[in-house]
């Protein structure tokens, strides 16, 4: 059920260059959603749309990632906040979410796409997810693999998990890393493709490039649109 809710800011950290990490915790009442969804944060001139990346279970507070390259109002206004600043948003919003299946899951990401992803990944690994789930992260340089403690630490702690990244600008640093596209990585993982072709894919980052791994997974792997879900940012 869609709800306002007051907050205040308890994180405030450049992750990568003009990549923000925030924290917000909720003042009022617990924050209810479900992985992938998205707030609508009260900002300067109206309402901005940021995917939660953290996990589901973690009702108290939320945690968003900014790209505020554009310097539009939400990157203005989020740059503004200070630590305990107020801030005020409504959520739950959104329909990518994750399925409540047995399928394997295979997600997709590029740049800030990861956010609900993280989020998706999280809520598995805490319901101790049984079935096999990897994460690919399209990034351009080591400096934008902000979350790499993260998902290690969850590799570590949980077998059913599998993180990669894969570096469009750079050589890959460990045998974990991959060099290309998101399109590359997944086929220099999965060389056969019969083996993933019961499995659901998640897929979050631009418009472009959605398309272009959706294309991918249609055609190279013969994955059924019906188990590709999808979230474009702008």
């Amino acid at each position: 059920m869609l709800q306002t809710y007051t907050a205040h800011t308890i994180v405030k950290e450049e992750v990568a260059p003009h990549i923000y990490r925030f924290v917000f915790a909720s003042d009022n009442q617990p924050i209810n959603f479900v992985s992938g969804q998205y707030i609508l944060l009260n900002v300067t001139g109206g309402y901005r749309q940021y995917s939660i990346s953290s996990s589901p279970q973690q009702t108290q507070e939320v945690e968003i990632v900014a790209d505020t390259t554009p310097m539009g109002a939400g990157s203005k206004y989020l740059l503004s906040l200070q630590l305990h600043d107020p801030v005020t948003f409504r959520a739950p919003l959104g329909v990518f979410v994750l399925q409540q299946t047995d399928l394997p899951k295979i997600f997709l990401a590029t740049g800030t796409g990861i956010a609900p992803l993280k989020s998706m990944v999280l809520d598995l690994a805490a319901r101790d997810f049984k079935e096999d789930y990897h994460l690919l992260w399209g990034i351009r340089t080591h400096s934008d693999a902000y979350f790499k403690n993260d998902f290690e630490q969850l590799d570590t702690l949980h077998p059913s998990f599998h993180y990669h990244m894969c570096f469009s600008q750079e050589d890959p640093r460990d045998t974990t890393e991959l060099k290309g596209h998101v399109q590359d990585g997944l086929k220099t993982l999965f060389p056969n493709i019969n083996f993933v072709r019961n499995y659901e894919f998640y897929i979050c980052g631009r418009s472009q490039t959605v398309d272009g791994i959706k294309e991918s997974l249609l055609n190279d792997f013969q994955i059924p649109a019906s188990r590709t879900f999808h979230e474009k940012f702008t």
